[in-house]
């Protein structure tokens, strides 16, 4: 149980900072890089020191991308300010600025109709209704999508899930953007089980099939394999290049074990 104590060192800061820092409103990931900045300059009395982004890493346990952007936003708040290499706290907080104010009441604004009348011949009359949107409503697109990946299966959300891991662990840039980060990762795995669903349901292709295949686009040294392991970065190419991918892992079966393989059977 944790039983933290001054003698084993404290920070001094002022009562006046606390309370603008009451004052201020922070993002979860300011929050946290701020508080580590602190750390690293009050708590050495200083009022500025270079602060490594895999120091700032490992006290906040954020990704680097988040910390750099964390940073970012501080400094432009000005309640941090940088010289050379070094980063500390601005003490005038009267400097500071305030997130941007978001909007809590939307206006909705309601579809104009327009009904025209276009005679078409002497006894005829077409009536012709054209819906007017003066705003595009997100609220039906983001239904479609719930709607979408309430359709996939557990063993689709597994594929997906699979297919990010293996890009977390053999790319970089997936792996600076999802890896620790279980939320994030589970929205992109939510959006990618909405393809696999589609290439099972649509294409007709067995959910051990796919994830016979994701297996072998991480596991082959085959030139195809590693050429498609470049370009395959989503469930949405993996759909897209299925058929490709098959011919490429059949002819592998072909060249290495001298016979013939049919991937659907």
């Amino acid at each position: 149980m944790p039983n933290p104590k001054l003698k084993n060192g404290y920070t001094m800061i002022a009562d006046e900072l606390l309370e603008a820092f009451a004052m201020i409103n922070l993002s979860p990931y300011e929050s946290r890089v701020l508080w580590c900045i602190l750390r690293k300059t009050y708590g050495y009395n200083k009022k500025q020191d270079w602060i490594s982004n895999s120091q700032m890493i490992k006290e906040t346990g954020l990704l680097k991308g988040s910390v750099s952007k964390a940073k970012r936003k501080l400094l432009g708040r000005n309640i941090v300010t940088q010289t050379g290499n070094k980063i500390g706290l601005n003490k005038d907080y009267k400097r500071w600025k305030e997130l941007p104010k978001q909007v809590t009441n939307q206006k909705v604004t309601r579809m104009k109709t327009r009904v025209t009348q276009t005679e078409t011949s002497d006894t005829h009359i077409e009536t012709k209704v054209s819906i007017q949107r003066d705003t595009i409503d997100n609220k039906q697109k983001i239904l479609i999508q719930k709607r979408s990946v309430a359709k996939a299966t557990e063993a689709d959300r597994e594929i997906g899930k699979e297919l990010l891991v293996q890009l977390i662990n053999t790319n970089e840039g997936f792996k600076a953007k999802y890896f620790g980060d279980d939320v994030v990762m589970k929205r992109k795995v939510d959006n990618w089980s909405v393809d696999i669903e589609k290439l099972r349901r649509i294409d007709n292709m067995p959910a051990e099939k796919i994830s016979m295949m994701v297996e072998w686009l991480f596991t082959s040294k085959h030139k195809d394999a590693l050429f498609w392991r470049g370009n395959i970065q989503s469930a949405k190419k993996l759909r897209e290049h299925f058929p490709k991918l098959i011919s490429a892992m059949e002819r592998e079966y072909e060249e290495e074990k001298g016979g013939n393989i049919t991937f659907i059977s």
